[in-house]
């Protein structure tokens, strides 16, 4: 790691990366897009994913659990082709919504790792049997898809959180 001036500035895998890289996420329904310097089109998208795994309404445990395999898979060869410690930016409506399910917004915000995980925890109780209602959860097999993108990538790519813009 070579430390400048201004910013520290660290060579990971060919990309120079320092604290203002950014990269975007919009949540499509036929893919994931991340725009570093060139977009990343990553599938299933939020409406495949809800109609192919959870039947187009929300989804049961078993449901989830073949959904994540599906997300993780699709995750795992993209990881090595991002920038490590970069900020991960959105202005999709669809994320807002997410933040807003988390009682964080209007954008500008932070929608943290830790609140998806406590909204995904509300799902995943709905998934084993709770009543929607009770978990305060819409009846939209789509948000529960996007959720769980949304949960996975952050996971797996290791972002603390999104910044709404």
């Amino acid at each position: 790691m070579q430390t400048g001036a201004y910013c520290s500035i660290l060579t990971v895998q060919g990309f120079t990366v320092t604290q203002e890289t950014r990269l975007t996420l919009a949540l499509n329904p036929e893919s994931i897009l991340i725009t570093t310097d060139k977009p990343i089109f990553i599938r299933p998208g939020y409406k495949d994913l809800a109609g192919r795994y959870f039947n187009g309404t929300l989804p049961d445990g078993r449901q989830l659990e073949v959904a994540i395999m599906v997300v993780e898979d699709a995750l795992a060869p993209v990881r090595d082709s991002l920038p490590t410690a970069a900020r991960l930016d959105s202005r999709d409506p669809a994320i807002a919504a997410i933040a807003a399910l988390c009682g964080i917004g209007p954008a500008p915000a932070v929608l943290s790792r830790a609140a998806v995980e406590q909204l995904y925890a509300r799902l995943a109780r709905v998934a084993e049997g709770r009543p929607a209602a009770t978990e305060g959860w819409p009846v939209d097999a789509e948000l529960a898809a996007q959720l769980l993108i949304v949960r996975e990538l952050l996971h797996h790519f290791d972002f603390d959180a999104i910044h709404l813009l």
